[in-house]
């Protein structure tokens, strides 16, 4: 294993194996590449089973980069590895002992929010709640991963207990899954049944967490219970770094390791992405942030050129202004591909394309609805699982009346009522 690309600090971090490790990294310097390289390490230096380290990151992409990399560096096949989001390795670990619950099969289907928001508006149709779906939703979550509710008064609270009895009566009916229960499921039978705890702590020796400033607090407490055998836990995060605080992260989660663990602090200061003058920028502004580790990036790369402010007036005069400096980058020789507008809500697009439009500049706009939340193809997704299972009434109702048969949703519920009366299902 040649680590010799390696700087000191990235070094350090790949080869400090033993221990619970925190490895503060900052924007660009190299954080997947240490975490990747210290996979390949582990497998290739020190001669560890594959099938004992457990490396876990946010999104499909980061862990499919991940998996790619590592291949790289070993030249071998890692799509078994347990290299994957939170949730893909909850998914995982569920197919193998969700049975132990008794209330669901191993073969459960995982829905999205849209589907999720789906169930409950039928189950909440015609009974007098006053909270809406939408807001139930948003507080089942909160309920789902263990995150403080806000106040309530005792109606309100009764009636968001008999609403989140309503739902996952209909989820374990039809043996479904939220996004939420693959880590609170998870969390619930690693925490009440020890012998399934010790199986898999005692598997996952060595323990890698991505984008640690991110994790809520069910997720730190699934890496708790995972590195409660051996304690070779690696994180690797930046808490100036954390902006999810409204999908429930909590960056308090870092401070909390730092205590419980007592590990060695590894700081990726060297930035291999920007100019030295995007880096004093940053750094003046993170100097602001009351952090209980202090950073300092710093570049080998050139100054750069001195970065532009402008205060609009309004949304409108902000559009206004970009589409001059657009017209002047176009009259200086640049192409409209080497421009980029990133804007903080989708709704503010709107204004942009008006005027591009206006002024006969071409755009692509990126983002929206992804491929597989495309009514299009669930609904193909949900007749292919009728085929394996006919028994799959969540998927039925889906295509029940997808191409249109005159099948309105007061058939669908008569016929909901006779399966339940029958114990049969409705196909």
């Amino acid at each position: 294993m040649d680590l010799t690309t390696l700087n000191e600090m990235q070094r350090l971090a790949v080869t400090t194996t033993e221990g619970p490790v925190m490895v503060m990294a900052g924007a660009g310097s190299g954080k997947t590449r240490v975490l990747t390289y210290r996979i390949a390490y582990l497998i290739e230096s020190l001669g560890i089973n594959p099938y004992n380290i457990l490396a876990v990151t946010f999104t499909n992409k980061a862990a499919n980069e991940m998996k790619e990399r590592v291949e790289n560096l070993l030249g071998m096949n890692v799509k078994n590895l347990w290299i994957s989001t939170f949730h893909s390795f909850c998914a995982r670990f569920l197919r193998r002992e969700i049975r132990v619950l008794g209330r669901y099969r191993n073969d459960f289907i995982i829905i999205d929010e849209d589907d999720a928001l789906k169930i409950l508006k039928e189950e909440m149709k015609d009974k007098d709640f006053s909270l809406n779906p939408k807001d139930a939703m948003g507080l089942i979550s909160l309920i789902k991963n263990d995150e403080s509710l806000p106040m309530m008064d005792s109606f309100g609270r009764d009636e968001l207990d008999k609403i989140y009895s309503l739902y996952q009566e209909h989820l374990i009916r039809e043996n479904l899954l939220d996004f939420d229960d693959l880590i609170s499921l998870t969390v619930y039978i690693l925490d009440e049944y020890l012998p399934i705890r010790d199986k898999y702590a005692g598997m996952f020796n060595y323990i890698m967490i991505d984008e640690f400033q991110d994790t809520n607090r069910l997720q730190y407490k699934l890496v708790n219970l995972l590195a409660s055998v051996t304690q070779n836990v690696f994180i690797v995060g930046d808490i100036n770094q954390s902006i999810y605080s409204f999908r429930g992260a909590r960056v308090e989660n870092v401070n909390s390791f730092k205590k419980t663990y007592n590990p060695t602090i590894i700081k990726l200061e060297k930035n291999y992405r920007s100019t030295s003058m995007i880096l004093n920028i940053a750094n003046d502004i993170i100097s602001k942030n009351k952090s209980f580790i202090n950073m300092q990036l710093y570049t080998d790369n050139e100054e750069g050129r001195k970065a532009e402010y402008y205060q609009a007036d309004s949304n409108f005069g902000e559009v206004l202004h970009i589409v001059s400096e657009i017209k002047k980058l176009k009259a200086l020789g640049y192409n409209y591909n080497d421009m980029a507008i990133l804007y903080r809500m989708n709704s503010l697009s709107l204004n942009f394309e008006n005027e591009f439009v206006k002024h006969n500049i071409p755009y692509i706009i990126y983002g929206g609805v992804g491929y597989y939340s495309r009514k299009e193809i669930k609904d193909i997704i949900a007749y292919l699982r009728l085929m394996v299972d006919p028994t799959d009434d969540f998927s039925f109702k889906r295509i029940v009346n997808v191409p249109k048969r005159k099948i309105g949703d007061k058939v669908v519920e008569n016929l909901t009522t006779i399966s339940l009366n029958r114990g049969i299902s409705l196909f």
